[in-house]
C-alpha cells in the first residue's frame, strides 16, 4: 500500500552488498500508517519489536538431554554427569535459601539448607544420592505440596556452602547470611562445634 511505509530503526548493522542479508543490533520496526487512517502524531505509527538471539550448541545439546519429548524437564544421571560445584552454586543461587532457629540470646544455634528442586520423588532421591556420591553431603528429600525438594541440616548446610563459595555471585551473599552469623551452642548432639566467622 503507497500509503503505509514501512521503516526498520537499529542501533547499528551490517548488510551485504546485493541487500539480501543482513544483521541488525538493538532493532525495531514501524509502519506510517497517518495517510491511511487519517492518525496523528504519536497515533502516526504502528510499531513492533522482535529479537534475534544466537544460541550456543553446548545449550541446545543440554536442552534435549534435561527436557523430554513432553517439554517436561527430566532429572537423569546423564544430566548430573554433567554438573559440578558451578552448576551446584547456579542452583542454590536460583532455587535455594538458608533457614535458622535462634536460642534466647538470639545465637543461630542450627541451620537448614533448602533447595527447591520441584521434580519427581524417585529424581530426588537420585540427586541426593549424587550429592552424597560425589561431595559427600547429606541430603534428605521431602515433599513439598506435589513435587519434591531436597535440604539438609547444620552440618550439611555448611558442608554444601563450602563447596560451592567460590562460585557464589558477590550479589548472592545475602543468601548465605545466616552462616556467616552462625555461631552453635554445646549441646550433646554437637559437642564444641564451631564454624569460623569469616565463611
Amino acid at each position: 500500500d503507497p500509503n503505509n511505509r514501512g521503516f526498520l530503526k537499529a542501533d547499528k548493522g551490517n548488510i551485504t552488498e546485493d541487500g539480501k542479508n543482513g544483521d541488525f543490533y538493538n532493532a525495531f520496526g514501524f509502519i506510517e500508517v497517518g495517510n491511511a487512517t487519517g492518525a496523528e502524531y504519536p497515533n502516526d505509527k504502528l510499531y513492533y519489536g522482535f529479537r534475534i538471539a544466537k544460541t550456543n550448541k553446548y545449550f541446545r545439546q543440554m536442552h534435549s538431554v534435561l527436557y523430554r519429548q513432553d517439554r517436561k524437564k527430566n532429572i537423569t544421571k546423564q544430566v548430573l554427569s554433567y554438573c559440578d560445584e558451578h552448576s551446584l552454586a547456579l542452583w542454590f543461587m536460583d532455587d535455594g535459601h538458608i533457614s535458622h532457629n535462634k536460642n534466647k540470646l538470639g545465637n543461630i544455634t542450627s541451620l537448614h539448607i533448602k533447595i527447591c528442586t520441584q521434580c519427581s520423588e524417585e529424581e530426588a532421591i537420585l540427586i541426593c544420592q549424587w550429592l552424597k556420591d560425589e561431595f559427600d553431603i547429606d541430603f534428605k528429600h521431602y515433599k513439598a505440596k506435589e513435587r519434591y525438594d531436597i535440604g539438609g541440616g547444620t552440618q550439611s548446610t555448611i558442608k554444601f556452602i563450602l563447596t560451592i563459595f567460590d562460585y557464589l555471585e558477590n550479589s548472592m551473599f545475602y543468601k548465605i547470611k545466616p552462616l556467616a552469623k552462625f555461631t552453635i551452642c554445646k549441646s550433646a548432639k554437637h559437642p564444641n562445634f564451631q564454624v569460623d566467622d569469616d565463611i
